[in-house]
């Protein structure tokens, strides 16, 4: 099970299970600057996330926080895109389902996918 806390600044995933070790919980923190224990990375846009259960709420990612939404996103989705899994990556989405997918197939570069999958449905549609 996947909650955002109410102050919607900590993810908390239950019974959260790797290759390695289970765990119980994980926390993410989502305010910069701050060190957690992960390799997720949560949508920047993700205290927008209202009622958009079908949009990525974290992917596999070599940094906290998924700066790829928006005009003013600026992370490099190549080199910070992080699939662990025979090329596959992780992503859990609002609804609190998780998926395995290949980078390609979430990609924010890509217009269709940045609107349908990353975008609150409150915010501007990027254009072309």
């Amino acid at each position: 099970m996947i909650e955002l806390s109410s102050d919607r600044k900590t993810l908390i995933i239950h019974q959260f299970s790797t290759y390695e070790e289970y765990m119980e919980e994980v926390r993410i923190v989502t305010e910069r600057g701050l060190v957690a224990d992960s390799s997720y990375g949560m949508n920047i846009r993700a205290p927008a996330l209202r009622g958009d259960s079908d949009r990525l709420l974290m992917v596999e990612y070599e940094s906290f926080i998924a700066d790829v939404v928006g005009a003013t996103a600026t992370d490099d989705w190549t080199s910070l895109a992080a699939p662990r899994h025979r090329g596959m990556m992780n992503v859990a989405f609002l609804d609190g389902h998780v998926n395995s997918v290949h980078p390609d197939e979430v990609d924010p570069r890509v217009l269709a996918l940045h609107n349908d999958l990353w975008r609150p449905q409150t915010d501007p549609k990027l254009e072309p």
